[in-house]
């Protein structure tokens, strides 16, 4: 069997209530976090393992919220998303690959997909 793709997200709890997504800047579009499942590893695993190797946090601090499915390319892919607070994130120096978006944005990298199961996140605003 193939090497089966995974993607994630941390979501951000600001102090004022606002969210904010972790994604990747890939030209002039977003995306999440991605890789491929390793031989004896979870998804899961290989996915924290993904964000460890590119984003300077401790994982024991993420909280997985919401595990999802969307159609990337022709292929199922399993989504998980993490929570993070604002107060844990602040040391976090992103690489400029990298940037903390607004559900605005996450709502867009979604409309690029095919999601089975949509994830729900809390909103302040609309």
């Amino acid at each position: 069997m193939g090497k089966q793709k995974v993607a994630g997200t941390i979501m951000l709890n600001g102090e004022d209530g606002s969210k904010y997504f972790l994604v990747e800047k890939k030209a002039s579009s977003f995306t999440f976090f991605q890789t491929e499942t390793k031989n004896g590893l979870t998804s899961l695993a290989c996915i924290l393992e993904e964000i460890k190797q590119n984003v300077p946090v401790d994982t024991k601090l993420l909280d997985l919220v919401d595990l999802t499915s969307v159609t990337y390319e022709g292929i199922k892919v399993p989504l998980f998303v993490f929570e993070l607070d604002e107060e844990k994130a602040k040391k976090i120096e992103l690489d400029s690959m990298f940037s903390w978006e607004p559900p605005e944005t996450l709502r867009n990298v979604l409309k690029s997909l095919e999601v089975s199961g949509v994830p729900i996140f809390s909103q302040n605003q609309e």
